[in-house]
């Protein structure tokens, strides 16, 4: 079963080094399944991390400079990360996660229909909000549903956005797992997709 994320499960560990990554790579070898990233994952995780080590930055920089204003003995300016540098590894890493791991970029958009994406923008149809916004979120699932065709395989879905779930809109990330065709019935009791793109999915 391939796997494709969304950019909030990156955010929570850009280096991808901790047990949730440690364990999903670990399926992934032993089903030789592969990691999928859509082109627009694979940007706004980058733009993201460039936001996230520029705050960090800033934030050390000027902790620093309060430390040097108050020592006595000669101090030497700290070694912070080079930006681009750092953005670039990040590239490579995202193109190959750790050891084992095939790692596929889906680039192409030609099959998301724009008018689809519009339609359920109007109507409020998962995964746009109540409100009729979160696009993008509309414009991965439809994403997500063509590498599933195209590739004829089951696909699981992993995002901490609550527009993909059968729970209310909230402010904070609150879903864990929801699955493009549901097949871990593990997760079916606590994680499940909101009724219209289950319904959705059983059409396929």
């Amino acid at each position: 079963m391939d796997v494709i994320l969304d950019t909030n499960v990156f955010y929570s560990d850009f280096r991808m080094v901790k047990n949730d990554f440690k364990n999903l790579f670990d399926y992934l070898r032993r089903t030789d399944s592969r990691l999928v990233i859509s082109a627009l994952v694979f940007e706004e995780v980058i733009a993201q991390y460039r936001e996230v080590l520029k705050g960090s930055i800033a934030k050390g920089t000027s902790a620093w400079t309060e430390v040097s204003d108050l020592q006595f003995s000669a101090t030497q300016e700290l070694d912070f990360p080079n930006l681009d540098n750092e953005s670039a590894l990040l590239e490579r890493k995202l193109k190959a996660p750790a050891k084992g791991i095939k790692a596929i970029l889906h680039s192409d958009y030609s099959r998301v229909d724009i008018k689809e994406v519009i339609r359920r923008g109007i109507h409020r149809y998962r995964p746009a909000s109540n409100s009729g916004e979160q696009l993008r979120d509309v414009i991965l699932w439809l994403h997500a549903l063509d590498y599933a065709k195209q590739k004829k395989r089951t696909v699981a879905f992993i995002s901490n956005d609550t527009l993909f779930s059968n729970r209310k809109e909230e402010s904070g990330p609150k879903v864990r797992q929801q699955h493009v065709k549901e097949s871990a019935e593990e997760h079916s009791d606590t994680f499940t997709l909101h009724p219209q793109l289950k319904e959705e999915v059983s059409k396929e």
